[in-house]
């Protein structure tokens, strides 16, 4: 499961519950599991990379994003977990929204 996490303006998204319980340590609630993902990578999925920077997180599978977000002063904190990069059997679509405006599919 994927765990949406939410506190100081940041939602926090992970797979693993040692980093849930230390998000509640620091004010983060359990919103809700959103979806279920990969821990591994698999046949035709990609990384899901996290950044931190500027009071939140930010999510990407994109690498030269990755690199532009580094560049603004975020920093890299790993791989989330793998998803597939377009759509597949058994799968939904997981698009990214700031505000009220769609970013990126």
């Amino acid at each position: 499961p994927l765990f949406m996490l939410y506190g100081n303006g940041d939602h926090f998204y992970t797979i693993d519950i040692e980093e849930v319980e230390s998000a509640v340590k620091l004010g983060y609630a359990v919103e809700e599991i959103i979806c279920f993902v990969c821990p591994f990578q698999s046949n035709g999925t990609v990384p899901l990379f996290r950044l931190y920077g500027r009071g939140n997180h930010f999510y990407t599978i994109d690498i030269e994003e990755v690199e532009s977000a580094v560049s603004l002063g975020y920093e890299k904190e790993g791989i989330t977990c793998f998803v597939y990069s377009s759509e597949h059997e058994c799968s939904i679509p997981v698009f990214r929204w700031y505000k009220d405006y769609l970013i990126r599919q």
